[in-house]
């Protein structure tokens, strides 16, 4: 596991996975607001997708075990960490901030669903993955294909609404101070 720093002290540790290919690691340039923040973790999340959709095609021979090891740790503590960053910190001031007419309360529990619904799954392919790097049988092969195929696609769309609809609300509405206080709460998730 490895840890990227953050600048003006708001970035703390974050705790993220072992560098593979074609997922983008954190820089401290990340960590200069939470809109940043937020879009540097989407861009790590693509490559996640990647990978999700290449054990989706080969599971035992499409990714090196190293791959696995870190998609599954993203599956069991990232994802959840970027929804908690979500769902915790930035939609609910976002929300605060943002004109009524902008209904950014439905965007809110929209989501939410979304991001429940992804979770349940990404939890269920972790503990596959599992099963796949100790070179067990699958509990249930076809549902880990279809699900690692339905979590990548899913999400891809989930994020490219997120980064063209939300973060730019957000970078509209947002002050100063509100990024530093999220940056301040979602370092600390990631140190507990």
């Amino acid at each position: 596991m490895t840890r990227a720093s953050g600048g003006g002290g708001a970035g703390a540790q974050a705790r993220q996975p072992a560098a593979v290919q074609g997922v983008t690691p954190l820089s401290p340039e990340d960590f200069r607001s939470a809109t940043e923040f937020l879009a540097a973790e989407h861009r790590r999340q693509r490559g996640f997708c990647d990978l999700l959709e290449r054990v989706s095609h080969n599971p035992r021979h499409g990714i090196a075990k190293r791959e696995l090891e870190a998609l599954r740790e993203y599956l069991e503590h990232g994802f959840d960490l970027h929804m908690r960053d979500e769902e915790e910190d930035f939609l609910p001031v976002v929300e605060q901030r943002a004109a009524p007419q902008e209904n950014m309360r439905e965007l809110r529990a929209q989501l939410a669903h979304e991001h429940a619904v992804d979770l349940k799954i990404a939890r269920a392919l972790a503990a596959e993955i599992v099963n796949l790097t100790r070179h067990r049988a699958f509990q249930d092969p076809a549902s880990f294909l279809a699900n690692a195929w339905r979590l990548a696609e899913a999400h891809r769309r989930h994020i490219a609404w997120e980064d063209s609809v939300v973060l730019p609300r957000a970078r509209h509405c947002l002050r100063a101070s509100d990024h530093r206080q999220m940056l301040e709460s979602m370092a600390a998730r990631r140190r507990a």
